[in-house]
């Protein structure tokens, strides 16, 4: 999931672009996801005395080096949707006959 699912979308996006640029406001519900996932992970957390991640487990890492690393995490998914913005009509789709 974490190694071959990124590769595959980012062949599947350079093999089949969309014509169509996302507008700013459907790039940033791009975010709402992992962003609920994240507060859900972190209340859910504790109760199940479960992390589904290291970089996540307050028992193995402090509050700040947690934070940091997920603002760097969603630093990265604001740089990849801006990439995927810009990119999306600067080539044509291709055609398939």
């Amino acid at each position: 999931m974490h190694v071959i699912g990124p590769i595959v979308v980012v062949v599947d996006w350079f093999l089949d672009r969309s014509p169509i640029r996302p507008t700013l406001a459907q790039a940033a519900t791009w975010l709402i996801f992992p962003a609920v996932w994240l507060v859900y992970t972190m209340l859910r957390g504790p109760l199940a005395d479960w992390y589904p991640y290291p970089f996540l487990d307050p028992d193995l890492k402090s509050v700040g080096e947690i934070v940091v690393t997920c603002v760097g995490i969603m630093g990265a998914f604001i740089a990849v949707g801006v990439l995927l913005r810009l990119g999306t009509d600067r080539a044509p789709a291709p055609t398939y006959r």
